[in-house]
């Protein structure tokens, strides 16, 4: 997800890892619903705080005030999508 300004509820699976990686500097950043909560959190491009976080609920909240934030959610192998290639065989997404 890409997110502007704002308020969110994103669904996950406890023991995910999920990261947040600001585009631009983000501030005033509060992510709850995480084994490490971040609260006004103001970040800036190359700023490693806030990756690799572990969800533990099914639900993350996520809020700031300025910027553009990329969330990454972890997905597991068994979890991938396969595509047909060009043959009609499947393969799984990498």
């Amino acid at each position: 997800h890409v997110l502007g300004p704002g308020t969110y509820r994103i669904s996950t699976i406890p023991g995910r890892r999920i990261s947040f990686l600001p585009l631009v500097e983000v501030s005033a950043l509060n992510v709850t619903g995480v084994r490490w909560p971040l609260q006004a959190v103001n970040l800036s491009i190359g700023n490693f705080i806030s990756i690799s976080n572990l969800a533990e609920e099914p639900m993350c909240d996520i809020s700031f005030e300025s910027g553009h934030l990329l969330v990454l959610q972890e997905i597991p192998h068994d979890h991938l999508p396969i595509w047909p290639d060009q043959d009609g065989l499947a393969i799984l997404g990498t």
